[in-house]
């Protein structure tokens, strides 16, 4: 695995993360979870606003010719990455605050945004999530919401029973929940219920469905 560590740091370690083994079974005499840690420790730029890609990749070489920060605003904390690749070129895009910005060649307004260009520059794909607008040249994405907060009758296993049936395109627009600081993946909606993956329904007085939108060309 490579690591293009794309912020600016004073110190980077690179250390065997201690406890992350269990004591039982095939975890006794396993290798030690390695793990990496970057700092600031300037006080002018001591923020936790990091970017790095990590590439996994099998064979002689990784596939990602370069990885650079296209924009970052420390105040808010949005960021831009561009991964360049043999055929193609990667934007990732994050706005913690929903801000509409211009992140090189991209705008979006929204909290992330994805979009590939192959190498003339010509679209191939587009996600956003949780915003309302992500615009490369000729190609605009909308989105009328990025999220819709609704209140919850009941959660029980993993189905939330929501207080009002949802429209007849939920799930077509929904992406993920948000309840009580838990994110989940939607495994399916119907009229008024929504059931999750991986992790039980939290109980609570309301949920938040963020809403994403994929272009594909």
């Amino acid at each position: 695995m490579k690591l293009h560590l794309l912020s600016d740091i004073d110190r980077l370690l690179i250390a065997d993360a201690p406890g992350w083994r269990s004591c039982h079974g095939s975890q006794l005499n396993a290798p030690a979870v390695q793990q990496i840690l970057a700092e600031r420790t300037d006080r002018e730029r001591a923020v936790s606003h990091f970017a790095a890609v990590m590439v996994p990749y099998a064979g002689a070489a990784s596939p990602v010719r370069s990885a650079r920060l296209l924009a970052y605003d420390a105040r808010s904390g949005a960021m831009a990455v561009a991964v360049t690749l043999a055929d193609r070129t990667d934007y990732i895009l994050s706005a913690p605050n929903y801000a509409e910005r211009q992140y090189g060649p991209v705008t979006m307004a929204g909290r992330f945004g994805f979009l590939s260009v192959d190498t003339v520059s010509r679209p191939l794909k587009a996600y956003l999530l949780d915003g309302t607008r992500l615009e490369y040249e000729d190609l605009v994405c909308k989105i009328p919401r990025g999220r819709n907060t609704i209140s919850v009758q009941a959660a029980e296993g993993r189905m939330y029973t929501l207080a009002r049936p949802l429209p007849d395109n939920a799930h077509k627009v929904t992406d993920f929940l948000l309840a009580n600081g838990t994110g989940h993946d939607i495994e399916s909606i119907h009229n008024n219920t929504i059931r999750v993956r991986d992790y039980p329904a939290t109980k609570g007085d309301a949920v938040t469905l963020l809403h994403g939108l994929s272009w594909p060309r």
